[in-house]
């Protein structure tokens, strides 16, 4: 059965009436209608069917800010080609479009040997690409744990680094760890090694992502465990587009089982662009009126990015005993129970910043860890190792992952 459909508020406008059939016309010459996906962003959103991956979608977007058409096909088609047909001839619209996820840009009115070099390059590029590894489903993709803390100190990176090195480590699978708080960020001081500036380039420059790009910028931590931070100047302003963080966060799934993102507070629109790709968001909480404000806050912000996704609430180990709010009002104005609670380490975890190691190479044995075990084999499947939790405190993590 064809993939290919018609755009339907094309069918009041000439121009795009027109160069839709000529797309036709070309998709049938090279025998590709069967693999190719031709919409608006409604069309395409509706029609697609489980399952279904096209090699190449030609998205029609006539309006005045298509990245926001892109970037919802290209969550639901990670792996085509997408070619955008749009009206606005500008480089920062070009630019603003390869950063949502865009294969190409072609402006309309356009002539026949435009569109059919763009078709040819897009399906050589997929058929490269189907050449050079398995096909793999939807599924294969890397899963997406965001770390986020409500306050400074409640152990955010700590957790982060925790989780990914049990998850690559422990679990043996491909881990990535990104850092983005690029100036004040301290993954790669936490793990004594060079942060470099991959990620600010990938930022800034996100049409150069890709595979090998990934591997050059990336730091190896372990045998499955890499890193991806950077270090920048204070003084020197930062100038990116968020979208470009669900570009490198794209390109990320395709070639790690998991990538855990500490994740700073105060940029929403970063914060936004990082949580609709997310399929688990860890916001660590301490007890305090501020933690319990910020909490909901970034729940809201979490589901509103993305509702598919699990939030799950931990109270912090650094502070999660500094008083103000109770666990039972906390859990009130939530409107559920606490996930878990990660106790609190302070010896160990000076140690482990100390030695440039993550918490579970310094301290293998520390209940930190142990309770971070037990949210890795949760969120993985595997059996989790060392110190084990008392029955209550499983009761109470399982709450989370048990929820419809």
């Amino acid at each position: 059965m064809s993939l290919l459909r018609s755009v339907r508020s094309a069918a009041s406008d000439e121009a795009g009436g027109e160069h839709l059939v000529l797309i036709r016309e070309l998709l049938a010459e090279r025998d590709a209608e069967a693999t190719a996906l031709v919409g608006d962003a409604t069309d395409i959103l509706e029609n697609i069917g489980a399952g279904v991956q096209p090699k190449l979608v030609v998205l029609f977007a006539p309006d005045s800010t298509p990245d926001l058409d892109v970037s919802r096909v290209r969550a639901v088609l990670p792996y085509a080609q997408l070619l955008v047909l749009g009206v606005v001839n500008d480089v920062h619209m070009f630019r603003a479009l390869l950063a949502a996820g865009a294969s190409d840009y072609v402006t309309i009115p356009s002539d026949r040997d435009t569109l059919a070099s763009a078709i040819d390059r897009l399906l050589g590029a997929a058929a490269a690409a189907s050449a050079a590894a398995p096909a793999a489903a939807p599924s294969g993709l890397g899963s997406v744990v965001v770390v986020v803390g409500t306050r400074g100190g409640v152990g955010t990176t700590t957790t982060a680094i925790t989780l990914a090195w049990l998850l690559g480590e422990e679990a043996g699978k491909r881990t990535a760890l990104v850092d983005f708080d690029l100036q004040f960020g301290t993954v790669a001081l936490s793990l004594d090694i060079d942060p470099g500036r991959g990620l600010r380039d990938a930022l800034e420059q996100p049409e150069r992502i890709d595979g090998l790009y990934i591997d050059r910028a990336t730091v190896k931590i372990g045998a499955n465990l890499y890193a991806l931070s950077a270090e920048e100047a204070i003084e020197e302003p930062l100038s990116y587009d968020p979208a470009a963080a669900g570009v490198l966060i794209d390109e990320l799934r395709r070639k790690f089982d998991w990538i855990v993102i500490d994740l700073p507070r105060g940029e929403t629109g970063l914060a936004q662009a990082i949580l609709a790709l997310a399929n688990y968001t860890m916001i660590i909480a301490d007890s305090t009126l501020a933690g319990l404000r910020d909490t909901l806050r970034l729940n809201a912000l979490a589901m509103a990015s993305n509702p598919d996704q699990r939030v799950m609430v931990l109270k912090g180990g650094a502070l999660g005993n500094r008083g103000g709010v109770s666990r039972a009002e906390f859990e009130k104005e939530l409107g559920r129970p606490l996930d878990a609670a990660i106790p609190s380490d302070p010896k160990a975890a000076m140690e482990a910043a100390n030695a440039g190691q993550p918490l579970p190479q310094a301290a293998t044995n520390s209940p930190a860890v142990a309770a971070m075990r037990q949210i890795m084999s949760r969120l993985d499947g595997s059996t989790p190792k060392g110190r084990k939790l008392k029955l209550s405190q499983l009761l109470k993590l399982s709450t989370f992952f048990n929820r419809p």
